[in-house]
């Protein structure tokens, strides 16, 4: 599934996914993810994570070959995500959650204002579609097909992936 598609936002969005529990046997709340360790080629970083008193990522800092803070700050079904490196912000992030909890829209504007919006449509709690839209150009829709709860293929209209378990 194509959220953020920069390798940056996939490791932060694979700490949110992550950071929920530890092992699938864990049924336990109070088990956090709190420190990372990404090498790529010769490069490498450390990633602290750090909780809020509800359990939520309160900031994510990244040390090594890609210095970076984000700062989560949270409101009724929206979180703020604001990333800097040092003293100057380089990305904001809105996103805004359903009353399942599931994603259903986001923005990321970056230093330069550029804006990345996906939009997620979901039929229950299983992805139907997403749309993504950079600068007010052209829309990307991709469809997602699931077999028994199971993803199983995406689709844009030019690229097809297809899901085996």
């Amino acid at each position: 599934m194509k959220f953020i598609t920069t390798s940056l936002a996939v490791a932060t969005a694979s700490i949110l996914l992550i950071s929920t529990s530890c092992k699938k046997s864990s049924s336990s709340p109070s088990c956090k993810l709190v420190t990372v360790t990404d090498q790529y080629n010769s490069s490498t970083n450390t990633i602290s994570i750090s909780y809020n008193n509800d359990g939520k990522i309160s900031t994510i800092q990244g040390a090594g070959s890609s210095s970076f803070t984000k700062i989560f700050t949270y409101s009724g079904n929206l979180m703020m995500i604001t990333t800097s490196n040092g003293s100057s912000v380089t990305a904001t992030d809105s996103v805004v959650f359903n009353s399942d909890g599931l994603i259903s829209y986001s923005m990321r504007k970056d230093a330069s204002n550029n804006k990345s919006v996906y939009i997620y449509t979901y039929s229950g709690t299983q992805l139907l579609k997403s749309t993504y839209q950079y600068n007010a150009g052209a829309i990307t829709t991709t469809t997602y097909t699931f077999t028994n709860g199971d993803l199983t293929g995406s689709s844009d209209g030019t690229n097809t992936a297809v899901y085996t378990y």
